[in-house]
């Protein structure tokens, strides 16, 4: 973010400035983050008001907070009608104001991946900014923007859909040049209601772009492909369709259950292994590619990028537990597409003796939440995998469906929470296994992980 004085963000933001007009040069949404110059945003939330935190925000440092009209201003306020949309209208206003180059990244799955390898791929030619963690709604594409360095030329943006329009907003304030979709799936359906709705909010991104900009679509997922005729934008497809610009030729897995393939662009190839386990990344994997392509990179710096690109962690992260059984830590979230994803990666590690897979609910699935929950674990037993502990009452379906498609009793448990799901773990699982942890971010999974990880005492 572009220094300001207190003053010039109330006008940027239409509020009313009380107090001394110090200088600002970054964005915080938690008290604790608050430092020398920071501007804290009073955010209301689910659990809390931000509110309550104007004052330690101020003693940490801040040079100011914005409050709504409703909370009694202290010196150092810029008081306005909704912080949250204050947030908005800054970031809008920052970006009116530099020259980068966006790239926003949609899709039901692998945005965040897709934003990782693109990163990777981008940094050795440009100054790079790009959303942490999943920083995908009204709130994080603004912190995204917020948090840019000054000096940035390529900024990388998750874009996500909370609601129809949502993303159509987001790219009003973040305008990015470049659109990247990864794919159309059964996600959020509790709000979109159908795929038809789920499509419809992504296809924003690529209607927003301008003339001179490039949409960079997935041609192995129709509905994707189809999005060409909704933009004005250059088209630029990637997938292992023989008409993708971007492709993967000769796919394959290794023994520990890394792809590689020949990656090809036009009358150039190369020979690529991911560093990340999953033959479905090869698709976040063409399409940072792509983002590479389309701003000008040789395949080669790109292949180069993409082989030391890693995920963000609960992401398909590779981690090895004192004992010496191997993690998959995929728990940061889940729905249909990428359960059955996941469940691939683990079937393809060929290294372990068994593969066993650790299982919460995925949220937001509405009416079809039930019959999801026990395909996924038809799934498993028709993958062949050797264990499946599902964790809570709403993963309880997943334990029906395996039995159901043949899976053996004594192969599945069931247990109410995570403590006796951890005692599973630790008894059954050996040094030689293969351990996936999958659910929805409300599962919390990753405590179980981060218990699996301890020293022994």
């Amino acid at each position: 973010m572009r220094t300001r004085r207190a003053s010039e963000v109330a006008r940027a933001v239409s509020g009313h400035h009380i107090g001394p007009d110090r200088l600002v040069h970054g964005v915080v949404i938690d008290s604790r983050d608050a430092r020398e110059g920071s501007l804290f945003f009073a955010l209301p939330g689910e659990r809390t008001d931000g509110h309550r935190f104007v004052a330690d925000a101020l003693h940490r440092g801040a040079a100011g907070c914005v409050v709504s009209r409703d909370f009694s201003p202290v010196p150092g306020s810029i008081v306005v009608g909704s912080p949250g949309k204050a947030l908005i209208e800054l970031a809008r206003s920052e970006r009116r104001a530099v020259s980068w180059q966006v790239i926003g990244i949609t899709g039901s799955v692998g945005k965040t991946t897709t934003k990782d390898f693109a990163t990777a791929v981008l940094r050795s030619a440009f100054r790079l900014a790009a959303s942490p963690r999943s920083f995908n709604n009204e709130i994080g594409v603004p912190l995204t923007i917020l948090g840019a360095a000054e000096d940035t030329e390529v900024l990388v943006a998750e874009i996500g859909a909370g609601a129809i329009g949502e993303i159509a907003m987001l790219c009003g304030v973040a305008r990015p040049g470049v659109g990247v979709v990864t794919a159309v799936g059964p996600a959020h359906l509790e709000t979109f209601g159908s795929l038809q709705g789920v499509a419809r909010a992504k296809a924003e991104l690529v209607e927003a772009l301008p003339p001179g900009g490039v949409a960079i679509l997935n041609v192995d997922d129709r509905v994707v492909a189809s999005f060409a005729a909704r933009t004005d934008a250059q088209v630029l497809r990637f997938g292992r369709h023989p008409d993708a610009n971007v492709r993967a030729h000769d796919l394959r897995t290794d023994a520990s259950g890394h792809a590689r393939f020949t990656l090809v662009y036009e009358n150039e190839s190369v020979d690529v292994r991911l560093g990340v386990i999953g033959e479905h990344m090869v698709t976040s994997a063409l399409g940072a590619v792509t983002c590479g392509i389309a701003l000008g990179l040789p395949l080669g710096a790109c292949a180069a990028g993409l082989e030391a690109a890693r995920p963000s962690p609960g992401r398909m992260q590779e981690l090895t537990t004192p004992t010496g059984t191997l993690i998959i830590h995929d728990a940061y979230n889940a729905n249909p597409m990428s359960m059955l994803a996941a469940f691939r990666a683990l079937a393809g590690v060929r290294n372990r003796t068994r593969a066993i897979a650790v299982l919460g609910p995925m949220a937001q699935l509405g009416a079809s939440s039930r019959a999801e929950h026990e395909q996924i674990g038809r799934a498993a037993a028709e993958l062949g995998l050797h264990g499946l502990i599902a964790v809570g009452e709403e993963a309880r379906p997943i334990t029906d469906g395996a039995l159901a498609a043949g899976m053996a009793r004594q192969c599945i448990r069931w247990c109410l929470d995570q403590d006796e799901a951890l005692d599973v773990v630790l008894n059954s699982a050996g040094a030689n296994d293969v351990v996936l942890f999958k659910a929805s971010r409300i599962a919390h999974l990753e405590v179980m992980v981060e218990e699996l990880l301890r020293p022994p005492r």
